[in-house]
């Protein structure tokens, strides 16, 4: 209980309980209750007004109320896994309220591995989680325009709003190339503004807290989940280069049961890829024009797919496309 007790006062609760109760093994019962008495009046101390220790204030603000009647069951709080002491406050809201918060540092040694990891491989969600400023509204490496899938990713993951706590003069935590940085207010107000081009509208709270409700899930339409195993050597606004490793994976997220191929406007370096149970792959590839590999069909939900390369061979633009 106490590995999986993420506030501050952990290690206190800890102490409290583990270091009387080694003194009195050690000591006997007599030396060891006197022992305890005093461990148990130095802890309390610890709290009283005057000699403070560091400590987090919990209070909740007019703001924050009124947030909570404005958001659903499961909202995706920023900076929640950027910021651990700012994750650890939304914890205290988020209980208060009710609220199931995913993306939440202060919960990641608890949280499911690879409910973690399929939150973080899904476009659009992954740059907002690291509040990657400039990358949440550009199109996707396997080639999807942001404002079409909006609303799936957030349908994918059952979140209802993001909720994004600024302030006047920046001060977001973020992890734009997993380096923390703190983001200035022009950066905010950037990511602020890639929210609302792709389809998400926005409510201001008030006291900088900004609620964004997304735009309508298109029922059929696809999400490609970028896993492991792939290099992105170039990234332009008309050019995508991306490498396949040895054990790469590519999931494909539907409502609905469809066919899907993976296209390529070109092929850089020579290798092979092979992708389980597909056929038609490239081989022995060379520097050649456009492509395309049939998937096969996938049934509605997730569709995982193994694919493993050979080589230095690269696609240029690579795309899942539904037949």
């Amino acid at each position: 209980m106490l590995s999986v007790l993420r506030t501050y006062g952990r290690f206190a609760a800890l102490a409290a309980i583990a270091v009387p109760a080694g003194i009195a093994l050690l000591l006997g019962k007599r030396g060891g209750k006197r022992l305890t008495a005093a461990l148990c009046a130095l802890m309390i101390a610890e709290f009283v007004p005057i000699a403070p220790f560091p400590s987090l204030q919990v209070r909740i603000t007019p703001a924050e109320t009124e947030l909570a009647a404005a958001t659903g069951q499961r909202p995706l709080v920023l900076p929640a896994y950027t910021d651990y002491a700012f994750a650890s406050r939304s914890l205290y809201w988020a209980g208060k309220y009710g609220k199931d918060t995913p993306a939440n540092i202060a919960l990641d040694r608890v949280t499911d591995p690879a409910s973690r990891k399929l939150l973080l491989e899904t476009p659009i969600l992954r740059e907002l989680i690291y509040l990657r400023e400039g990358d949440v509204a550009k199109r996707t490496v396997f080639g999807q325009e942001p404002g079409t899938i909006a609303g799936r990713v957030m349908e994918l993951h059952g979140i209802t709003e993001i909720v994004l706590f600024s302030a006047p003069e920046g001060g977001l935590l973020a992890l734009p190339e997993d380096k923390p940085v703190v983001l200035d207010a022009d950066s905010v107000n950037g990511l602020r503004n890639e929210l609302k081009s792709i389809g998400f509208s926005e409510q201001g709270i008030g006291s900088g807290i900004y609620v964004y409700l997304p735009p309508p899930s298109e029922s059929g339409r696809h999400v490609v989940l970028r896993g492991d195993g792939f290099t992105l050597s170039e990234r332009t606004a008309d050019r995508t280069v991306v490498g396949i490793g040895e054990r790469a994976e590519l999931r494909i997220w539907n409502d609905t049961p469809a066919r899907y191929a993976l296209a390529y406007d070109g092929v850089l370096g020579s290798g092979s890829f092979g992708i389980a149970g597909v056929r038609n792959t490239i081989s022995e590839g060379k520097p050649s024009g456009p492509g395309e590999t049939d998937l096969g069909a996938a049934p509605a939900g997730m569709t995982t797919y193994a694919i493993a390369g050979k080589g230095d061979l690269r696609l240029i633009n690579p795309r899942i496309v539904q037949k």
